[in-house]
């Protein structure tokens, strides 16, 4: 996938989005893609802004390594993000951020339980489609195989 800062949009709701077309990011299976941007504070927004922004039409997990910014959480951070590091981050915080509660889902064809090390663990069904979308999956099950245990670590 080539994701390059003009990817970066503003959304009618006033978030920020990547509008990944599918054929100009080589984005799997030519799909377009709108994932938002899930940032924990206004800081790490304006962070994430700003790396896309300096990169504009070029790849933003490319950019040189001599391009840094300072102060985010008091280090010097490479503009170059490694996206399979924050891939299940993302994941956590899209969940979360549409995720049910549980005990409030009525029905149980809408709750995944977990297996193995992650048992008694249960998720919100409809979320972990959205989170899937958001990831560029097609398949439903992808959240809970490949970044539930991320929910473990918090």
């Amino acid at each position: 996938i080539h994701v390059t800062g003009d990817a970066l949009q503003r959304g009618r709701d006033g978030r920020w989005y990547l509008n990944l077309a599918g054929h100009k990011n080589h984005t799997k299976g030519r799909r377009d893609r709108w994932s938002p941007i899930m940032a924990t504070s206004q800081e790490e927004e304006e962070w994430l802004v700003a790396i896309f922004q300096r990169a504009g039409e070029k790849k933003v997990f490319h950019v040189p390594k001599d391009l840094i910014l300072d102060d985010f959480d008091g280090k010097k951070v490479p503009t170059a993000l490694k996206p399979h590091k924050y891939r299940a981050e993302y994941a956590e915080r899209v969940y979360r951020s549409v995720a049910r509660e549980i005990s409030k889902i009525r029905n149980r064809k809408e709750i995944i339980h977990l297996r193995k090390e992650l048992v008694g663990i249960s998720l919100d069904r409809k979320a972990c489609k959205i989170v899937t979308k958001a990831l560029g999956h097609n398949r439903p099950e992808e959240f809970p195989h490949s970044y539930a245990y991320i929910l473990l670590k918090r």
